[in-house]
């Protein structure tokens, strides 16, 4: 996972941890977070303006996709077992 220099291309900020490929990806609407689900059992909450830190949760199943309330609050994640809504504090 990498966030890119819109103007010249470089690299702002990676992430080499997620199983490749990602499935999906959404910045939080406050832009506080990144959350995306890899091609495994994870969804990652990463914050690249806060020095990085990443939190992996681990699902219940492989998953499919991943959608974030408008206030960015909680994330839906869709696996292969049902969906799962997470609260964001």
């Amino acid at each position: 996972a990498r966030i890119l220099n819109v103007q010249d291309g470089s690299a702002v900020a990676s992430l080499s941890q997620p199983v490749r490929p990602i499935r999906k990806a959404a910045w939080d609407p406050a832009g506080r977070y990144v959350a995306f689900i890899d091609n495994d059992s994870h969804l990652f909450l990463w914050q690249p303006r806060a020095g990085g830190a990443v939190r992996i949760v681990n699902l219940p199943a492989p998953s499919i996709l991943l959608a974030i309330a408008r206030d960015g609050h909680r994330i839906a994640v869709a696996t292969n077992a049902g969906v799962s809504v997470y609260s964001i504090n």
